[in-house]
């Protein structure tokens, strides 16, 4: 069986499991290399906001406040603020974080996309761009600024981060307000191909995480212990947002009655922008800091909406217990009675601020464990580093896979135990695992990796590399690493497999066709012990679709080296565990001591694409010699292969033969004298005249005379391919 990913191991632990390695080589595995990022002082940075950063009482400029003193230490930067969240800044409060330049929203008709976006649209970017000396890196806050950004950078070079910061598309979702969601979702998808980057508070979807910070304003309280009122319990929240407005109302109306019913001195304020409107609301407060000293619980009763809300972040730092709803607190990684009481419910809720009133021990035993997870992941620095991480990443391209910083890696004797907190999941890494883990630092191009495997293993390269594969795909499922960026990934459209193809080439369609499509007509669930003979074996297609069908023994031929590689890497476990043997040849009629010269691949001809398929084997000697990107490889007959398997793998198991070999099926299906011994025969048949079409008559009669029913897919008189089916009657 192909190892698996993960196996459980406990609650808590996972083990991602390959070939074992000699214990006393982890020296080796484990040593690192320094991360050279170039220098970032010159590097000149736009970063656009729809709201003045750093703006007293409102989550989106507290954010945004973030981004603008992290980029500030990273190169020189120019903020441009287009108000399209309220009114334009009159003045800049933090001239020290470089320029700052307001620009007039300007309102364009685009059906498609919400107001926000409308508001500053990509021709407002591109005009501002004409008065301006060129970026080096533009950073959008917020998705609808992300058409502004692609204006203002220029086409294809200027790389462009995307902090979504919330799931906007989810967030009206959850609000019933589907034609908003609709607009969020043509806004993301036409802003998607634009970004080098996309990141979010929460991580979601294929977005990275910049989680949320409290803010480095707030003076925090030197010990976790407080002297604190019994009776006082606060929501701070901005009521212009309509979740808070939701989230007050249910606190007042379903939780607070209980509240009273239950302790009648119990006091409730709640304050933000916007309060003065609701029953217990103060109004704005300028100075939080004594509402937090003198509050025992906060509270955060949100029922709806999306991302990670900053006041409980506030609440946790500054030591105060915290009562929320599920939604209220989600992404911020709280765990049930350790960070936080968490329910929906309004008298499970009330229930909740009732027992951190009434017991001391409780209260303070919540706040110190919600400060510590605070300190350790929302603190200002932290979330400051990761963003400068980011951007490096971004301006210094990566080249290898790299493991996710959020986790925490101890070696262990016999591997190493990988803690991801956000998940509550522990990963044991077997000794291989552990390797390419520790490797995958960005800087190291898998080939690398896979030169240090194969040596700490002692074994040829391309066997180093396929286990590097291995460790990597279980990696990958475990969600430790990031994928090796020379490589696209595709899976198919039934989600059981996923493989790795490459950028600017045929092998997306070859796979679609192959695998998803399935144009040999694979079935399902294949005869009990079906072994096939792959001939054409490209990236590895056919042979995974046999695979996943059930067949027990694969024989795979191809000539071209880098098609070899991939199939390697593609078919890797499998080529372990002895299911799949791989060869590095061409077939013939005849077998060759001097072999056969490959060709270059050719451009495909309806795409500006390469045709990794189009291939072509010409015998040696050859009156053309051998030309740059040209290499000879050995022949095989197709009765060798024949012969093979029913020596070595089954004497009477049945037989599927495809073969796929741009012109070589000729040669092995006229020569072959041990058809009979096949099953089922699926062919690419290569026509280009007349006397094609004859020779394909009389190949026909040939497999009919040997027991084949034979069909055809496509005119033979007028294709250049035709398929040829044929199965033993």
């Amino acid at each position: 069986m192909e190892p698996s990913a993960c196996c459980a191991a406990s609650d808590r632990t996972h083990r991602c499991a390959a070939t074992p390695i000699p214990v006393g080589l982890h020296s080796h595995a484990y040593r690192t290399c320094p991360r050279t990022f170039a220098n970032l002082a010159n590097v000149r940075i736009a970063f656009v906001s729809p709201v003045e950063p750093g703006q007293p009482g409102n989550g989106s400029a507290h954010r945004a406040d973030l981004w603008r003193r992290s980029l500030a230490t990273v190169g020189e930067l120019t903020t441009i603020v287009v108000p399209v969240l309220g009114d334009p800044p009159t003045q800049d409060a933090h001239r020290g974080l470089g320029e700052m330049l307001v620009v007039p929203t300007m309102l364009l008709d685009h059906a498609d996309f919400p107001l926000h976006a409308r508001k500053a649209p990509e021709y407002l970017g591109t005009r501002l761009a004409d008065e301006l000396e060129e970026f080096d890196l533009i950073v959008a806050f917020k998705s609808y600024m992300g058409p502004f950004a692609a204006g203002l950078g220029s086409p294809g070079a200027t790389p462009i981060i995307i902090d979504l910061d919330d799931d906007d598309i989810a967030f009206y979702a959850s609000r019933g307000q589907h034609v908003e969601a609709d607009q969020h979702r043509q806004l993301r998808e036409s802003i998607r191909s634009r970004a080098r980057v996309m990141c979010s508070a929460q991580g979601f979807g294929d977005t990275q995480a910049i989680p949320n910070a409290y803010p480095i304003e707030v003076p925090l309280p030197s010990s976790m212990v407080i002297d604190r009122p019994t009776d006082r319990v606060v929501m701070f929240a901005n009521l212009t947002y309509g979740p808070n407005v939701d989230g007050a109302e249910w606190l007042v109306d379903e939780v607070w009655p209980e509240v009273l019913r239950r302790r009648p001195d119990t006091e409730l304020i709640i304050a933000g922008r916007g309060s003065e409107q609701v029953a217990y609301g103060v109004g704005f407060v300028d100075d939080m800091t004594p509402l937090y000293r003198a509050a025992a619980v906060t509270v955060a009763p949100i029922l709806s909406g999306s991302g990670t809300r900053i006041k409980i972040l506030e609440s946790w730092a500054q030591c105060v217990p915290v009562v929320s709803t599920p939604i209220g607190i989600e992404g911020l990684g709280a765990v049930h009675l350790e960070h936080a009481l968490i329910t929906p419910d309004p008298i499970t809720f009330a229930e909740h601020i009732i027992t951190l009133l009434d017991d001391g021990d409780i209260a303070r035993t919540i706040a110190a464990q919600a400060r510590e997870l605070v300190e350790q992941r929302f603190a200002p620095d932290v979330v400051a580093h990761r963003i400068h991480r980011l951007v490096r990443s971004v301006m210094s391209p990566r080249v290898g896979p790299v493991h996710l910083h959020r986790l925490s890696a101890t070696e262990v004797a016999d591997g190493m135990v990988v803690d991801d907190q956000e998940s509550n999941t522990v990963h044991h890494l077997d000794p291989v695992a552990s390797i390419v883990y520790a490797l995958s630092d960005g800087r190291r191009t898998t080939a690398e990796i896979a030169s240090d495997i194969a040596e700490a293993l002692v074994t040829p390269f391309d066997r180093g590399e396929r286990l590097t594969f291995i460790a990597l795909d279980q990696l990958l499922k475990a969600g430790l690493v990031l994928d090796d960026p020379s490589f696209e990934t595709v899976v198919s459209s039934d989600g059981l497999r996923r493989m790795r193809i490459r950028p600017g080439t045929i092998d997306h369609a070859v796979f679609d066709s192959v695998y998803s499509m399935n144009e040999y007509d694979v079935p399902s669930v294949l005869a009990g012990g079906t072994i096939v003979i792959d001939i054409g074996g490209h990236i590895g297609s056919f042979t995974a679709r046999m695979l996943d069908a059930g067949v027990v023994h694969a024989v795979v031929v191809e000539p071209q080296p880098d098609n070899v590689r991939m199939a390697s890497i593609n078919l890797a476990a499998a080529i372990e565990d002895g299911r799949v043997q791989l060869h590095h040849a061409a077939v013939s009629g005849s077998a060759s001591r001097e072999g056969a010269i490959v060709g270059v691949a050719p451009m495909h001809e309806s795409a500006p694409v390469i045709n990794t398929g189009g291939h072509q084997c010409r015998e040696v000697p050859s009156s053309i010699p051998v030309i740059a990107g040209e290499v000879v490889v050995t022949t095989m007959t197709l009765d060798d292969l024949i012969s093979g398997l029913r020596r070595d793998v089954s004497s009477s198991a049945p037989i599927w033969l495809k073969l796929d070999c741009e012109g070589g099926e000729w040669a092995a299906l006229e020569t072959s004298a041990r058809l009979g011994d096949v099953e089922t025969i699926t062919a690419e048949i290569h026509l280009s005249s007349e006397r094609n079409a004859t020779r394909l008559a009389a190949l026909c009669e040939r497999l009919e005379a040997i027991g084949f029913a034979v069909a055809l897919d496509g005119d033979s008189n007028q294709a250049t391919l035709v398929m040829l089916r044929a199965r033993r009657r």
